[in-house]
């Protein structure tokens, strides 16, 4: 029997739509609405990346402990949507700075709650003799969750004088969100002890498993993949409008072409786990990313801005949907939620400043160089995964 989760896919859908309403138009609208420059826009991505070190481990140790993950969530959409609110009103860099360090604190750790609430229920439900939907077809709702926001704001915004209402509409969606979150199920499954013996802390645990034998290169050959996607995504909404002369408003609307195409490719990921195994779809994502960055720095121009769309499928596969699984397969149940948390803390977080200090570094009129030195890291990571990264097996996974 199947057991029904449609409010966790309403979750999914509500966590990633704040997402997909600040990321295609965020650096646009901190630069012309805030004063940002290329330096300081740099800057603040790399250091609200300190929240991705800080929040997303210390809630998932409460949700692997004391408490209810429904109620951390809730409070984290409510205080990412005030941030937001404040940020609209706030007038200066430093304060739209700290605002938005404060957005960061709260909404980073809802992603890998999020992802630990599903796998949490997903062990229930076989403990229970029930099956659930596979990740990615509830992840999948997340992608949808994107997409709806730029087709929004497509008709709210004509120019860059309109672009602060991506605040507003970030902020609609952690109302939902938050309000979501008292529907979804109560997890049953307590800590009865870690891998370290009675006792032992569930973050000490995740990272034992974390940086094991069998995840120290995988964990390192991600590291260098998202510092190149900070890059991207930092850096692909500008190239946008100043390379390809994409108008504004239709910016989210080219991104999301690559968000489109990545809904095939998560349906079609079972089978294509079947057929090259977590690995064959990891190396397929980063060399996907690898010839995305090299294409957009060696023909800049709108052609291939779209073109490139078409790559971001597998490469969504390597970096959001296959380390969620594998690192899952390799957590015990008092520490789901930990093992999430602690990738997110030192994988996630560390390449995100990394990467943001790096491409900031980087002039408005080098965005080609930035593409090219991003086209170099990505084929580092894959030359790491095909050459050294030796997977753990997981259930029928080799």
């Amino acid at each position: 029997m199947t057991r029904s989760i449609a409010p966790v896919k309403a979750q999914y859908f509500l966590a990633y739509a704040p997402l997909g309403s600040l990321g295609p138009l965020l650096p646009v609208f901190l630069k012309d609405i805030k004063g940002f420059t290329e330096w300081h826009f740099g800057m603040l991505i790399a250091a609200t990346a300190i929240s991705m070190v800080v929040t997303p481990i210390i809630m998932a140790l409460l949700a692997d402990t004391r408490l209810d993950t429904r109620r951390l969530l809730a409070g984290s959409y409510v205080v990412g949507g005030l941030a937001l609110i404040g940020i609209y009103f706030a007038d200066g860099i430093l304060s739209v700075s700290l605002l938005y360090a404060v957005y960061s604190l709260a909404f980073v750790p809802t992603l890998p709650l999020t992802d630990a609430l599903y796998f949490t229920v997903e062990r229930e439900a076989e403990r229970d003799g029930e099956r659930v939907s596979a990740y990615q077809f509830v992840r999948i709702w997340g992608t949808y969750g994107f997409i709806v926001p730029s087709v929004i704001l497509y008709f709210l915004i004509r120019d860059s004088s309109h672009s602060s209402a991506i605040i507003w509409v970030a902020t609609g969606w952690c109302v939902l969100a938050a309000a979501n979150t008292f529907r979804l199920p109560r997890i049953r499954l307590r800590r009865t002890g870690g891998e370290g013996g009675k006792g032992s802390l569930p973050t000490a645990d995740a990272l034992r498993t974390l940086f094991g034998p069998g995840t120290r290169v995988f964990c390192f050959a991600l590291f260098l993949a998202l510092m190149t996607a900070v890059t991207y995504y930092n850096r692909f909404p500008l190239y946008l409008r100043d390379v390809a002369k994409i108008p504004e408003g239709a910016i989210g609307l080219v991104m999301n072409l690559g968000v489109v195409v990545e809904i095939f490719f998560i349906l079609a990921f079972g089978p294509l786990r079947r057929r090259f195994h977590l690995k064959g779809v990891l190396v397929m994502g980063l060399v996907a990313m690898c010839l995305r960055m090299s294409l957009l720095a060696a023909f800049p121009g709108a052609w291939t801005a779209i073109a490139v769309q078409g790559l971001h499928g597998l490469e969504t596969l390597a970096l959001y949907i296959v380390p969620m699984i594998y690192i899952d397969r390799l957590a015990g149940d008092g520490f789901r939620s930990s093992i999430q948390g602690a990738y997110m803390m030192t994988v996630l977080a560390c390449s995100r400043m990394l990467g943001a200090i790096v491409g900031g570094s980087f002039e408005e009129h080098e965005l080609i160089e930035a593409f090219r030195l991003g086209g170099w890291i990505s084929l580092a990571a894959v030359l790491v995964v095909v050459l050294f990264f030796k997977p753990i097996p997981v259930g029928r996974e080799e």
